[in-house]
Order: structure tokens, then C-alpha cells, then sequence
């Protein structure tokens, strides 16, 4: 909407490249395979939670709807540091009318997520390896006060659905937590191919990556 991308204007972080922005995503999004095709990079991130808010399925839909509910409610996304002006605009673009933007307090957590990897010399799955991987937090004092000291909200942007798009897909909603693994393992190489023409089609007039 206008009035978040003038209060995004005022309120960018400052880095090397000029402004920047923290975006929460819950999502598609999250999907670092989606990231590389939109942005063309992976942007540095954390695992978070918005408080206040729940994630639905959609029927027939890869993506999920979010919606404002209760304060015992909750979604786990990431927070995506630093996005440039450029991607900025790419997740415009992305996002669509479907969406709004808009500024929220989302709180960073340690996340460790174990992933498998088949060894190189077998392709059996008892030969499989075990990866452990640490998402911590990023370490600013804006963030902490020490190291013992809880996290704090972080004020990021994210999209939620437009009253018009929640009132045109209420009776595509399911009580079911859309979830990352299930959209990677079943919908991610058809909705990877949707991105591929996005950025072909609709980013042309954008300036090049370099």
C-alpha cells in the first residue's frame, strides 16, 4: 500500500548499500530455492515468531493465508535482514494486490534443524548422514543486551492478505497449518518454474542484479 511503502521510505535501516528493510516471511518465501530465483541471493535471516496472528492452508493454493486472530496465536517465519530497494520492489511485484504491507513486532528464537544428506558413497538411507544446522540469532545491540538477555522485537515488514482477497478465498481456507516441508517436497519445482517467468516477465524493467 502507499501509505507503508512512504513510512518504509522514513524508517529503512542504513547499511553499505544505502536502504535497507527487515522483512518477516511465512510462506512460500521462506524456501531459500525461492529466494535465489526471486533476489537472486539468500538474504541473512533468523527464525522469529509473530505473536497474534495465524497461518491457514488454502485448498488447491501452494501458499498459505495469514490472519490477525488472538494473542494466543502465532506464526513461525523468518526474518529476512537487509533487503535492498530493488527487492523491494521484486516482492511487490510478487506479492501483488493480493496483499498488503505492513509494519510488525516479530521476536527472534534459536532454531536448530537437522537435515539428511545421502553419503557419497551409497545411496542407501542407512548410509545417510545427519547435518545439523544452528539458525541463531543476528547479534546487534539492537537486538541483545547481552548474551543472557531474552530477545527483543524486531520491527520488520511483512504482506498479509487484503480484506478483498480474505473475503474472495474464505471458502478455500481449511483449519490446517500450511507447512514448509510439505510445499518443498510436493509443490516447490512447479511453483519454482512460476518465479522463473515472474522474474523474466515482470522484473525487466527493474535495474540488473549487476
Amino acid at each position: 500500500c502507499k501509505q507503508c511503502v512512504e513510512e518504509g521510505d522514513r524508517n529503512r535501516t542504513k547499511g553499505k548499500g544505502g536502504g535497507r528493510m527487515n522483512f518477516f516471511v511465512y510462506g512460500t518465501l521462506m524456501s531459500e530455492e525461492v529466494l535465489r530465483v526471486l533476489l537472486g541471493r539468500v538474504p541473512k535471516q533468523s527464525v522469529a515468531i509473530l505473536q497474534g496472528y495465524r497461518r491457514f492452508s488454502l485448498h488447491g493454493k501452494s501458499y498459505p493465508m495469514m490472519r490477525k486472530t488472538t494473542l494466543s496465536d502465532s506464526v513461525k517465519g523468518k526474518i529476512l535482514y537487509d533487503i535492498t530497494d530493488r527487492e523491494v520492489k521484486i516482492f511487490d511485484l510478487f506479492e501483488g494486490e493480493e496483499y498488503e504491507k505492513v509494519q510488525i513486532d516479530v521476536v527472534p528464537i534459536l532454531s536448530t534443524e537437522s537435515t539428511t544428506t545421502p553419503s557419497s558413497s551409497s545411496s542407501s538411507p542407512s548410509t545417510a548422514t545427519t547435518t545439523t544446522t544452528t539458525t541463531t540469532m543476528i547479534a546487534t545491540a539492537s537486538i541483545h543486551k547481552d548474551e543472557n538477555s531474552p530477545p527483543s522485537a524486531i520491527q520488520c515488514y511483512t504482506y498479509i492478505n487484503s480484506q478483498q482477497f480474505a473475503d474472495t478465498f474464505a471458502h478455500l481456507l481449511f483449519d490446517k497449518e500450511w507447512d514448509l516441508h510439505h510445499f518443498t517436497a510436493n509443490d516447490l519445482s512447479t511453483f519454482l518454474g512460476v518465479c522463473q517467468s515472474f522474474v523474466a516477465e515482470d522484473c525487466k524493467h527493474l535495474v540488473p542484479l549487476f
